[in-house]
């Protein structure tokens, strides 16, 4: 995947990987190594119950996000990568995504690759619903959120972070997603609302903008219960 995906890995002494490491020594998982792309707005993680947990993060989102909504990024990652859900996940996506293969090796213009295309989208629609409905409920991503939030000083920054990824997703929104994007699309930390997918359960936009204001709102309450 990280072939196809033309990932680099991050250098070394960089402040990601210092920041990852204290976090998952915290949740006493090993190390991750990181690994950058372009074009994809948004960060997964990969793994397999062979191998250790990898990070995959866009460029994009070094420039657009402050090292607060980074290293708030950072902590749900550790948060989501607990006991066995990557691995199950990362399992049932690569499962779903062989389907796909065949698409990277025909030409994008030809005949055969868009009538391949409708084909696989209407065969594994049930699959994508299924993934939302098992591996990506909204209410387990609410959950996550506000863990990250309770445990940390990062409630707000990881609301920030959550919407100013959203925008990037919906600038975007005329652009079809290609095949790694499909492939990949259920390892993304931060949900990204162009899916069809998520469309059909949450509506565009909601899930973003309800994580957004679920994060504000928790983060205000805890101001105010401080306030003697």
């Amino acid at each position: 995947m990280l072939f196809f995906l033309k990932a680099e890995p991050l250098k070394k002494g960089h402040f990601i990987n210092d920041i990852l490491d204290r976090y998952s020594l915290l949740f006493r998982q090993k190390k991750k190594r990181v690994y950058l792309v372009e074009g994809y707005s948004n960060c997964y993680v990969l793994k397999s119950f062979f191998s250790d947990s990898l990070l995959v993060l866009d460029k994009r989102l070094l420039e657009s996000l402050s090292s607060d909504e980074l290293e708030a990024v950072l902590f749900l990652t550790c948060v989501k990568s607990r006991g066995s859900r990557v691995a199950l996940n990362f399992s049932f996506q690569a499962l779903k995504s062989l389907s796909f293969l065949p698409l990277l090796f025909l030409k994008k213009d030809s005949n055969l690759y868009k009538a391949a295309n409708v084909l696989l989208t209407f065969i594994l629609y049930p699959l994508k619903i299924m993934d939302v409905l098992v591996f990506r409920r909204p209410a387990k991503i609410m959950e996550d959120d506000l863990e990250s939030s309770n445990k940390s000083y990062l409630g707000r920054s990881l609301a920030s972070a959550i919407f100013k990824i959203s925008q990037l997703n919906l600038s975007e929104k005329s652009k079809r997603a290609d095949i790694l994007e499909r492939m990949i699309e259920g390892l993304a930390i931060l949900e990204d609302s162009r899916y069809d997918a998520l469309r059909s359960v949450s509506g565009p936009c909601l899930l973003p903008m309800s994580r957004f204001k679920a994060l504000i709102d928790e983060v205000d309450d805890s101001k105010a219960q401080k306030i003697p």
